[in-house]
């Protein structure tokens, strides 16, 4: 199902601005766009987090599959998906200013911070130029040492110095929070590990035990059978005894040679 379009800020990477075709799954549901700041729900579906945080505003529900949905329940893009996402070339916002460059996504944001073709505006002359041409501007510019600099162009200068610290922070937060949480990961999947080697050993340690139980039985068994088995052979050995005994007394006695073969064999 077409999700449904939510009035927000302006989210998600325009798919123009990639040579190679992106595939489907690295795009917002909502905006349709190349995910920017990516979220996952339960149900897989992935969204720009600024245009799914919106859309919840509203609904409580997946707008692609209509399944209950709450942002406490959002998290960050499988590993898989974040490489792919992150290793996308990407043009430069400024490309129509004269960048020609193409990048990771990844470094997207470091390489447009610093990038020379961003257009600028001379504090002094009020001259249009660009962050890399500026400092040569600057020298040449003949307004430089008499204008006074306008509080608001100062303002917007130190505006855009604190934007470029605050994007370097939110960068540097964004990967210890991955390392972080693929940290977690490794250390989730070890104590699964850990729990099932432990359940395998109690297996194997309650079959010996059973093992061990009939083995026992089996050993008394015999043990008994033993005992029987001697008790029966001093009997027959007494018998046999009384028997010779008998034939002692009756000596000489033609009888004797006329006892069964049974009983000359006992």
């Amino acid at each position: 199902a077409a999700a449904v379009q939510v009035a927000t800020r302006a989210m998600g990477f325009d798919v123009d601005r990639f040579e190679e075709e992106v595939n489907e799954g690295l795009l917002c549901a909502i905006c349709h766009d190349v995910l920017e700041d990516a979220v996952q729900a339960p149900c897989e579906h992935a969204f720009c987090s600024a245009c799914i945080q919106a859309w919840l505003l509203e609904d409580n529900s997946c707008p692609v599959d209509r399944q209950i949905l709450l942002a406490s329940e959002l998290r960050q893009l499988h590993r898989y998906m974040r490489n792919d996402l992150n290793n996308l070339q990407i043009r430069c916002q400024y490309w129509q200013h004269g960048c020609r460059e193409k990048v990771p996504l990844e470094t997207l944001h470091q390489h447009e911070s610093a990038c020379p073709s961003e257009p600028m505006r001379c504090p002094a002359c009020r001259a249009d130029t660009s962050r890399g041409e500026m400092a040569r501007h600057l020298q040449i510019c003949t307004l430089r040492t008499s204008a006074v600099v306008p509080a608001a162009d100062v303002a917007r200068l130190l505006e855009d110095m604190r934007s470029e610290l605050e994007a370097a922070r939110q960068d540097f937060m964004t990967k210890l929070a991955e390392q972080k949480l693929e940290m977690d990961l490794r250390l989730d999947a070890q104590r699964r590990h850990l729990v099932q080697r432990e359940h395998c050993l109690q297996e194997q340690l309650e079959e010996m035990r059973r093992l061990y139980a009939r083995l026992s039985e089996d050993i008394k068994k015999l043990i008994q059978q033993e005992k029987t088995s001697r008790t029966e052979l001093q009997r027959m050995a007494q018998e046999k005894a009384e028997l010779l005994q008998l034939l002692h007394q009756a000596s000489g006695s033609q009888a004797v040679q006329k006892l069964p073969e049974k009983v000359t064999d006992l």
